[in-house]
């Protein structure tokens, strides 16, 4: 949906986590960093395939991001669902995929898979010693994330949209919630409504651009 349709039927409150994707590779795989992995890209363009949980995800539309940022075609498989996503990654069916610390995280765990860099500007917690994708040899500045905000019906009066923008900042502070979005590897993300407007703009924007060259349309 454009963010000027969603500003015209929506009042924007504010969102409430966010989390970046890692590059996830199988764990027998070559390659040691996203460097690595552009490298083949070029090499062998088309060979070198990735893997998203439904064609126009966050997943697809950012691997297409990158592949327009370093210069590289490769080859998008969709998968039905996130399971069979990264069950596919571990047995090397395709080459890699963007996954969250959430989504891939039990393969990662079982060691099916290996983190080779995070879409993040900076390192993330609890994984200090994956590097960001900058930092691992790919493009500067590249990053790749997904939130979850609260919307209101339009017209909902100004008072009551701050108020709960205000009471969710506040229950965002508080440790015990910060404890238990630590285990889920997100973030709290508070923004005022006219922050978040300017973000959803700033990510259609952002996200148009694949989704225009790849003629992505809804069915």
């Amino acid at each position: 949906m454009q963010a000027t349709r969603l500003g015209r039927d929506f009042a924007f409150v504010t969102p409430m986590l966010r989390n970046y994707f890692f590059v996830v590779v199988p764990a027998a795989s070559p390659w040691r960093t996203t460097g690595d992995l552009l490298r083949a890209a070029r090499d062998k363009p088309a060979v070198v395939n990735y893997g998203s949980w439904f064609v126009g995800s966050p997943g697809h539309l950012g691997a297409a991001m990158l592949e327009a940022a370093s210069g590289t075609r490769m080859t998008h498989v969709p998968y039905k669902e996130m399971t069979q996503l990264y069950t596919g990654v571990g047995n090397g069916e395709v080459h890699w995929a963007f996954g969250s610390a959430a989504s891939a995280g039990a393969m990662q765990r079982a060691g099916r898979v290996r983190y080779i860099a995070v879409a993040a500007p900076a390192r993330v917690a609890g994984f200090a010693d994956v590097p960001t994708v900058a930092e691992s040899g790919g493009p500067a500045q590249f990053e790749l994330s997904a939130w979850v905000g609260l919307l209101a019906p339009k017209g909902t009066p100004r008072a009551v949209i701050d108020r709960i923008q205000q009471d969710v900042a506040a229950v965002a502070a508080e440790r015990e919630l910060q404890a238990r979005y630590a285990t889920l590897f997100y973030e709290p993300y508070s923004l005022t409504p006219e922050q978040f407007a300017r973000q959803v703009a700033a990510d259609a924007q952002r996200f148009g651009e694949p989704i225009r060259r790849l003629d992505i349309r809804l069915d």
